[in-house]
């Protein structure tokens, strides 16, 4: 499995391990919610990842977030799948340098 190298700032370097903690949690919510159709609280997630993702240098998943974001607010269960696992996938694989 290929990782994905994030620099972070250095001011930011000890919030990172909690950030990505809850960001996998998130994660695992989105799934859950996805599993009941509960697009609303897909949404509310995404939107926060969204709004994290760039604030601690993590811009694929603040783009992740938004396009799932989008998906939930149309109700498009395959999309927002789709954007689950892209999100688990890249959680899976991120590394900080």
């Amino acid at each position: 499995m290929e990782r994905v190298l994030v620099k972070v700032d250095p001011d930011l370097k000890d919030l990172i391990p909690e950030f990505l903690r809850r960001k996998r949690e998130d994660s695992t919510a989105i799934s859950e919610a996805l599993a009941a159709g509960d697009f609303a609280k897909i949404k509310r997630l995404a939107h926060n990842i969204k709004g994290e993702g760039g604030s601690f240098g993590f811009d694929p998943l603040s783009e992740i977030g938004a396009e799932l974001e989008r998906s939930a607010s149309e109700a498009n269960a395959e999309a927002s799948h789709k954007l689950a696992l892209r999100l688990a996938d890249y959680l899976e694989r991120v590394e900080v340098i």
